[in-house]
């Protein structure tokens, strides 16, 4: 029996998702799950891939950054290997502030976002688009970070990945 380098416990995106990055790396892995692939959380219809607000910034808030702003690349490989779409698209994200105080705070993230997330924005816009939520403010907050995930293909295309 082979010795693996790493063990991952859970075979749901999150879980497969490590084990995928761990064997690109050269690792030996292996992934316990006795429900199998998908059995748990990762069985659901939507995942979101949204950011913290970009204010108040340390490392994990940093290392998250990197890892959103690195998904597309990430979801294209296993996507291109496995021969599976694994339903991931950013999107971007509109919240509606509540009220003039969420704006403020919204205009004051916009100025730390153009700092901190080089490609990326946080705004706050009159022009939402089309399938804007209802704003009491009259404003929305669009950030182009945020992204889509299908639990389930994603799981599938780790699999065949």
């Amino acid at each position: 029996m082979a010795i693996a380098d790493v063990t991952v416990l859970g075979a749901g995106a999150f879980g497969l998702s490590v084990a995928w990055a761990c064997a690109r790396r050269g690792a030996k892995v292996q992934v316990i799950d006795p429900g199998g692939p998908g059995a748990g959380a990762s069985g659901g219809l939507v995942g979101a891939l949204a950011p913290h607000a970009p204010d108040q910034w340390d490392e994990a808030k940093a290392f998250q950054f990197l890892s959103l702003a690195m998904a597309g690349a990430f979801w294209a490989e296993v996507a291109s290997v496995g021969g599976g779409d694994p339903g991931y698209a950013r999107l971007g994200r509109l919240q509606p502030p509540a009220d003039q105080a969420a704006v403020d705070r919204a205009v004051t993230r916009a100025a730390a976002a153009s700092d901190l997330w080089p490609g990326f924005r946080w705004e706050v816009t009159g022009e939402p688009g089309a399938f804007a939520p209802v704003s009491p403010a009259g404003l929305w907050i669009h950030d182009t970070l945020s992204a889509r995930l299908s639990p389930r293909r994603a799981v599938l295309a780790l699999v065949a990945a």
